[in-house]
């Protein structure tokens, strides 16, 4: 969970640089080919829109490894010993 998290934070980091870097470069006139042609329409809405629930998906995956990471360690505390340690005969 703690690499999906991770890896979840990096893909929502660059996919968060490349819509910033369409929204301002999308109009340019050096920047992609066929410019006439080229705005903002409603997939780069949904690019935001998705930007947006990969940030929540990330921190999510985080917090759900914490609480698992929390569990094992409440759960490797409570395990007991088979073997009795002092043993009055």
């Amino acid at each position: 969970m703690k690499m999906l998290s991770i890896t979840m934070f990096l893909a929502a980091l660059f996919t968060t640089i490349a819509v910033i870097i369409f929204g301002i470069r999308g109009d340019d006139r050096d920047w992609m080919p066929d410019h006439d042609h080229n705005f903002l329409s409603w997939s780069y809405g949904l690019a935001v829109v998705g930007v947006f629930f990969e940030w929540m998906s990330a921190i999510l995956f985080w917090a759900e490894s914490r609480i698992l990471y929390k569990k094992e360690l409440k759960r490797e505390q409570q395990m007991f010993n088979l073997e009795p340690t002092n043993i009055k005969a």
